[in-house]
């Protein structure tokens, strides 16, 4: 049931991205920071946040953007994706792999809708930064 679930969430989602306009931090500031406890997320704000933190660890890999990047931004993603890894693991193992997919394709499609991913550092920076700081939380208690 819940991969059925997944399924046509995921299918509606790649609908919904395939019509919007590009992730990027210069029109759309904080477009991606999260608004809610990452903790109590569902299934499929997990994987759309997992795929977000994706995005942004690939692109800080490519060349135009690592001269944007402070030596913290890396740390940051990070930490974001340990958060992520957490989250999951209450998950079936079938459910993570299921998820996993799902985050790596809506990885693939933010990464199809951003024209220069440079111009999604900002958001990037800002949206790792709160899930690390989250993750931080977590690990205190």
């Amino acid at each position: 049931m819940l991969s059925t679930m997944l399924r046509t969430h995921f299918l509606l989602i790649t609908l919904l991205i395939g019509f919007s306009t590009a992730l990027n931090a210069a029109e759309e500031p904080g477009a991606i920071i999260p608004q809610v406890d990452v903790a109590q997320l569902s299934a499929t704000e997990t994987y759309q946040k997992w795929g977000q933190v994706l995005f942004c660890q690939r692109i800080y890999t490519q060349p135009g953007v690592i001269s944007r990047l402070y030596d913290f931004d890396v740390e940051d993603c990070d930490q974001a994706a340990e958060l992520a890894a957490d989250v999951i693991s209450k998950y079936s193992i079938k459910d993570q792999e299921q998820l996993k997919y799902l985050a790596e394709r809506h990885a693939v499609a933010l990464s199809q809708n951003t024209a220069e991913p440079y111009h999604s550092v900002g958001a990037c920076r800002e949206y790792c930064r709160k899930l690390a700081e989250f993750q931080e939380q977590r690990n205190d208690q």
